[in-house]
């Protein structure tokens, strides 16, 4: 579609074609108004033809009404609005006694007509928007102007030759020509209209001019010999001035003057017969209308290509200074003439300062040889563009790593133009990228000391491999044996490998790690403990890609922890030195011990507490009050880890709550055996109060008081979800103060910021509880008005910005006044991003505040 100069729609988004053809009344009653509107048109315009031959009748816009009527309605409701045109014109046709072969011979060219038109119209869509390019307009032109009256002149002749002898000149040519001069005065301007297409800018000013046209085209048709040629001179002036709807309009006034001045007889050419009459008055008519449109398709077509070529001025010189990343334009001497704000930030100069030195002078010493030969690659032609990794000097002389783009820009020869230069700052990548080289040399350091051996196994390619280390972790013979995933599975003792497989399973369909422990049998069938720790790797389809592991041998270990397990385990649940506390029990859940920790929290001895369940000791409830249970049962029945939920609290013997965490675990011998529970949990009251509080801040804005522009944005989002799945009704508004900078400039931001807060506080006391307020940043504020229509929401707003106004701010025995404009804009589903509406709700603020202030600007369609 086409750009539009200084054209504002009524409504700000333009439909696509095949929607407005939708747009249609939805009651049956509706429609037959307008088909009794076209008959209505039709039977006046029968009624005000002249009846002498050889006059033209151009005032019969009728067909062209209906030609843009039905194109613009479905198929299903085209024979209604046909039906009113044909009774209407039939009417018309009786009331000026017409009947038989010429009343059905007039009817039969005037619907061949426009339905010819409107099949042609259809059929070529870029007629329609005729004010886009030449083409379009040629195709309006021979598809809905010119190519029709042909076939209903011809429909004509052939009918009235049935009946008298008539020739094409008397009967044909005047039909054709008085079609296409109604056609063109008025078939353009229609089309326009119905999309909404003209220019509301200067309405007076266009107004006078418009007076003044129709004053110098009745001076010239009453006084001016060949008056047809100083009528293209005005319509020409106007298309200039403004543009498409305009010269559609003054055309059509100018021939509506003709076709009066004619009809009342103010006119007349007394000295030509009718075929005269044809080629030196009608045509020049016809003529002298259809230049001034192509002209004022030129001169749009020119003046959007000059806003388009200012528009990407604009758009780079923005982008260039608003950019993250150094940009800067250099000549092909190296001289560097343009930077923006973010490269004068990396080098430490400012872009006077940069101005004055050469790239060369930027790049550190060592590198320049390399950047040089690049730029002769460019040069020289030999390539467009390149990428490059190198170090630059800052203004103390520091260094440090970019990567740069440079690009080569040449003119309409191939010659080289200029450099466009782009950097980015990846010291601290490339610092990174030194420390973990550094680091994975530690790793294998430490994973030869170690003896840990890596491998990595890929489930889809049944591939795995391993380092050295492995071979002798599994007593293989490095040089014969090529490992495999049936190589590993032989090595592992027998009883091990079910229940290994099991996991290594489970890592690849759900917990995505391997932790085990198992036995390997040597060679020699001696026995070894290895453990095993890997991870799972997914594709973007969350299959598992590969799994990564080490293996390392603890058969030394093993042995001494089965021999100290038990011990490990009552040592573990006896710590007395940590903060924590610790409950252990027995396997129904009672207490045999509780470190110091747990007797201060729960305030209860040991002595007390010994061999009573532990919820007579300790009673867990939500932050309601609501028992919970303790999770060491669940523990102890599943045997596994649990832990509580993030809204516990321990209720005290004083009655007393205290935020815990805890985490409870059954104690097992190795044989599965349940020997008891262990219960460790802690005091985070404060942790979790100050975890509200930073909530809070992170949501709230600490001048208002009122959620932030990101709490906003997440509330708003929900808002158009809700809509969307619910089709609810709520508004959005966009609110921004009038004046308020004049406050900040005269009593200072401390005044500023207590007014914002006292206008906060009046803007939540109007609010609804559903309602929603928020400070999106300076002066600018946020509203969701909850399941309300449209016209509540505005006239909720104007009482809102009349109090604003009405406010009286005081300080320092100064009294200061401030108003208030807003956007807004129903959320009922037809949008879906919370950005696009916020967007329009600000552009209709900003339409608000350029009407006059103190407004609410509304957006009634934001489809």
């Amino acid at each position: 579609m086409c750009r539009r100069r200084q054209f504002l729609p009524i409504r700000q988004v333009v439909m696509p074609e095949a929607f407005a053809e939708n747009t249609v009344p939805d009651s049956w009653w509706k429609r037959i108004i307008v088909a009794i509107g076209l008959g209505l048109v039709a039977y006046l315009n029968v009624m005000a033809a002249p009846q002498q031959p050889g006059v033209i009748a151009s005032l019969w816009y009728v067909n062209a009404l209906t030609i843009v009527t039905l194109l613009y309605h479905p198929a299903c409701c085209r024979a209604i609005l046909l039906s009113g045109y044909a009774i209407g014109l039939s009417a018309g046709y009786w009331a000026h006694h017409v009947s038989g072969i010429p009343h059905f011979t007039l009817m039969l060219a005037n619907l061949a007509e426009i339905l010819v038109a409107v099949y042609g119209l259809q059929r070529n869509q870029l007629a329609r928007d005729f004010y886009c390019s030449v083409q379009a307009a040629i195709q309006l032109g021979v598809y809905g102007i010119l190519l029709p009256p042909l076939l209903s002149a011809t429909i004509m002749v052939a009918g009235f030759s049935s009946i008298s002898s008539v020739s094409w000149s008397l009967i044909g040519l005047p039909w054709y020509i008085n079609s296409v001069i109604s056609s063109v005065s008025v078939m353009p301007l229609l089309l326009l209209i119905r999309q909404h297409h003209w220019n509301s800018a200067h309405r007076s000013l266009f107004a006078v001019t418009l007076l003044l046209l129709l004053t110098y085209t009745a001076i010239v048709l009453l006084y001016f010999p060949f008056p047809f040629v100083y009528l293209g001179f005005g319509l020409a002036l106007i298309a200039i001035r403004y543009g498409i709807f305009g010269a559609a309009l003054a055309g059509f006034l100018v021939s509506f003057s003709i076709a009066l001045f004619i009809r009342m007889g103010w006119l007349s050419w007394q000295q030509y017969d009718p075929h005269l009459l044809m080629l030196y008055v009608y045509l020049p008519i016809m003529v002298s209308l259809i230049p001034p449109l192509l002209l004022a398709i030129f001169v749009d077509a020119l003046h959007i290509r000059e806003q388009q070529l200012l528009t990407r001025e604009s758009m780079f010189r923005d982008a260039m200074e608003a950019s993250a990343i150094g940009i800067a334009l250099i000549s092909t001497d190296g001289q560097l003439f343009k930077t923006n704000p973010a490269l004068c930030r990396m080098l430490d100069y400012s872009e006077t300062e940069l101005g004055d030195l050469s790239w060369d002078q930027v790049i550190y010493p060592d590198d320049l040889a390399a950047e040089q030969q690049s730029q002769q690659q460019l040069l020289t032609s030999q390539k467009n563009s390149y990428r490059l990794e190198v170090r630059y000097q800052r203004k103390n002389g520091q260094s440090f790593w970019v990567r740069q783009v440079v690009s080569m820009v040449r003119d309409a020869s191939g010659l080289p133009h200029y450099f466009v230069l782009q950097v980015e700052d990846i010291d601290s990548r490339r610092n990174s990228e030194e420390r973990e080289r550094e680091l994975f040399n530690r790793y294998l350091l430490a994973a030869e000391a170690g003896q840990v051996g890596v491998w990595e196994w890929r489930p889809l390619e049944q591939l795995l491999n391993w380092d050295e280390r492995m071979f002798d972790l599994y007593a293989i013979d490095r040089r014969y044996i090529v490992p495999s995933f049936t190589i590993w599975k032989s090595c592992v003792h027998p009883d091990d490998l079910p229940t290994l497989l099991k996991e290594l399973d489970s890592a690849l369909k759900e917990t995505n790690v391997l932790d085990s422990e198992f036995r390997v049998i040597h060679k020699d069938n001696s026995i070894h403990y290895l453990r095993t720790h890997a991870m799972v790797e997914r594709d973007a389809a969350g299959n598992p890609w590969r799994m990564v592991g080490t293996n390392w041998d603890i058969t030394e270990i093993r042995v001494l922890m089965n021999d100290l397990s038990h011990e490990r385990e009552l040592l573990r649940t006896t710590l007395l030195s940590i903060g924590e506390a610790v409950v252990m029990t027995d396997p129904h859940v009672r207490v045999v011990f509780m470190n110091p920790a747990a007797e201060q929290i729960l305030q209860c001895p040991n002595i007390k507490a010994a061999y009573k369940p532990i919820d007579s000791i300790m009673r867990i409830v939500d932050s309601e009050g609501h028992a919970l249970d303790n999770p060491l049962h669940l523990a102890l029945t599943q045997r596994q880890l649990m832990h509580l939920g993030h809204d516990a609290y321990l209720k005290r013997r004083d009655g007393s709550l205290l935020a815990i965490q805890d985490s409870a675990a059954p104690i097992l011998r190795d044989n599965h055996e349940l020997l008891g529970g262990v219960l460790v949990f802690s005091d985070v009251t404060e942790m979790r109060g100050l975890q509200k509080q930073l909530g809070y801040q992170a949501s709230h804005d600490p001048l208002t008081g009122l959620v932030n522009r990101s709490a906003f944005e997440a509330i708003l989002q929900d808002v158009v979800k809700e809509s969307v799945m619910t089709a609810g009704r709520s508004a959005l508004v966009f609110l921004d103060l009038d004046h308020f900078k004049q406050v900040n400039d005269t009593a200072g931001h401390a005044a500023g910021d207590k007014l914002l807060k006292q206008l906060a506080t009046l803007m939540s006391e109007q609010m609804r509880a559903s309602d929603l307020v928020a400070r999106l940043g300076g002066d600018e504020f946020g509203l969701v008005l909850r399941n309300c229509s449209v016209a509540y929401a505005e006239e909720f707003m104007r009482e809102v910005i009349q109090l604003i106004c009405q406010f009286e701010f005081r300080w320092h025995d100064r009294s200061f006044h401030v108003g208030a404009s807003a956007g807004l804009v129903a959320v009922n589903g037809s949008i879906s991003s919370a950005s696009a509406l916020l967007a329009l709700a600000d552009k209709a603020c900003y339409d608000a505040k350029r009407s006059g202030r103190g407004q609410v600007k509304v957006v009634h369609d934001a489809s």
